[in-house]
């Protein structure tokens, strides 16, 4: 196991992660294809099937839940569209 520290960047909320040793490989590997606007092999569901959509959205945008729902609001998504269900859990 090993630990992923991941920081947002709006305020002063910091998650560490526990993973599976293989994951920060796999996850800095989509990340790096990602940055770059390059199609990835796997999404991030597929490295963090575990993970919230929050923890998942603090990983890609370092953005926190309490900072995304200030920005967008609750219940919407990346796209603007209007969920049915909460975003956060």
């Amino acid at each position: 196991m090993t630990d992923l520290l991941c920081k947002c960047n709006w305020c002063d909320y910091s998650q560490t992660f526990t993973v599976n040793a293989d994951i920060p490989k796999r996850y800095f590997a989509w990340e790096e294809k990602y940055l770059q606007g390059q199609e990835t092999t796997e999404s991030i569901i597929d490295i963090f099937p575990d993970f919230s959509a929050g923890d998942r959205e603090l990983l890609i945008c370092n953005t926190c839940g309490d900072c995304w729902d200030k920005f967008f609001g609750k219940g919407f998504d990346m796209m603007g569209l209007q969920l049915t269900h909460a975003v956060w859990e």
